[in-house]
């Protein structure tokens, strides 16, 4: 199975050569792909720590969450922004367009279990980044 990884801006790496995923900078990869599934175990195991920041960020400060979308039998990975965590759950606005899900729009709100999260990231004042393990797999193939 193949999955499609949508990536914040910048990172692009693309198996196929897709001139669509190109365009929505997207990294499609196998599920079973063992760099991509250490670096969403390590989101899982630092998201209570991303959890407890969420509330204390700088307002010129970042944080998104990717999460597993789902369409059917269709799966993507996408970027959600302005995160809200509550009680087991992940909800925020859809930051970009998907390739495998039409129904989702930019923007749309979208609510999750924290199961379903991939990975995470808190883009700093001073340019640097905490978390963005699968952001860092995808640059690591480069």
């Amino acid at each position: 199975m193949i999955l499609g990884l949508a990536v914040l801006s910048g990172v692009l790496l693309l198996l196929n050569g897709d001139r669509r995923a190109k365009a929505n900078n997207i990294v499609q990869m196998s599920s079973k792909d063992a760099v991509m599934n250490l670096a969403v175990s390590r989101s899982q195991e630092t998201l209570p720590n991303f959890i407890a920041q969420l509330g204390h960020l700088d307002p010129d400060e970042e944080a998104l969450v990717k999460c597993r979308a789902h369409e059917g039998d269709k799966v993507e990975h996408v970027w959600v922004e302005q995160p809200v965590y509550s009680n087991g759950t992940f909800s925020g606005k859809l930051s970009k367009d998907t390739y495998e899900l039409p129904s989702l729009k930019p923007g749309m709100w979208l609510t999750f279990p924290q199961s379903d999260v991939s990975d995470w990231v808190i883009l700093r004042k001073d340019g640097t980044k905490q978390g963005g393990f699968t952001i860092d797999a995808i640059e690591a193939l480069k």
